[in-house]
This record gives structure tokens, sequence and C-alpha cells, in this order.
């Protein structure tokens, strides 16, 4: 039998964060920006500068790997900002970024956050900004903080979308 690569340990963790069978919910946006891709990805993985441009996501502590631990600082809901940790569980420079985290074991709550850019037209991107909820209460916090969540991913992405245009 041979060692696993590095590439399947990779995948391996990614399919951690998939969502379950159970309760699934999704909050999804995407956004034209006027920029090149590499220039979205440059900003959108430029951690240090979040709060610059993210009014949602408003700092993030922690390395770009598959696997390595993230800090996530979120002010929603006009709400004293928390931190949330969460994993980051895969990168595709320069297309896709996912981090996401269990709430209990896996069958109670498992979240994925996909930030996805594509080629868009004239030579910009299209930004997709997604978060998969599965598993027992997911419905519930979608009756809580569904709307907020899906009117801070809006604002996140028009504030991307600022900040890569300017």
């Amino acid at each position: 039998m041979q060692p696993s690569t590095s590439v399947e340990t990779e995948e391996a963790f990614h399919r951690r964060y998939h969502p379950r069978a159970t309760f699934r919910r999704t909050i999804c946006c995407e956004i034209g920006i006027r920029a090149p891709r590499i220039d979205v990805w440059r900003t959108l993985t430029s951690f240090g500068g979040y709060g610059a441009w993210n009014e949602f996501t408003t700092e993030i502590q922690g390395d770009l790997a598959v696997g390595q631990a993230v800090d996530i600082t979120v002010a929603m809901l006009k709400r004293r900002p928390f931190v949330q940790r969460e994993w980051i569980n895969l990168v595709r420079p320069p297309e896709v970024i996912c981090w996401g985290t269990h709430v209990g074991p896996g069958f109670m709550l498992t979240t994925n956050r996909w930030q996805t850019l594509r080629d868009g037209e004239d030579g910009g991107t299209t930004y997709r900004n997604e978060l998969q909820l599965s598993g027992l209460l997911a419905p519930v916090v979608m009756m809580l903080y569904g709307a907020a969540l899906a009117r801070a991913f809006s604002t996140a992405a028009r504030g991307l979308k600022a900040a890569c245009e300017s």
C-alpha cells in the first residue's frame, strides 16, 4: 500500500465539512467584479486586510493552508463582534477557498463557507459567496439568523467589489 499524497490528505480533510443529508440549507450570493480574477483572489486571501472592506468578517487570524485553524471575527446584527474558529478545508488558487466547522458532532451542525471566483465578462470576475449548513440545528440557525446571514454575505460581496474596483 502506498502512502497517501498531500492532495489525497487535503481532499479527505475537505470531505469532513461536506454537508450531511440531514436538513441541508444554503445561503448564497453572487456579484460581478470589474477586476481580474488574480486581483480579486489576492484581496480575498489577504486575511490581514479584511477589516478594510468586509463589515461582516472584520478579521481573520491564521494561515491559508488546508487543515489550518483560522479565528474569524464576525460582526453581525449590530451586536458585539465574536470570534469563531473554523478550519480551512479547500484552497484552489485562484478559484476557491473554503472554511468550515462543526458544532458538536457532525450530525448536530456542519457548516462550510465556499468563496468561489470564476472568469466573468470583459476580463472581470464573478464572485460567489455560499454557506452550506446541515444537521439537526440547521433549521434553527436558518430561522434565527438566515436573513441576517444573507444580508451580511451580500454586504461582504459588495465590499469586496468596491475594494477590487477602486
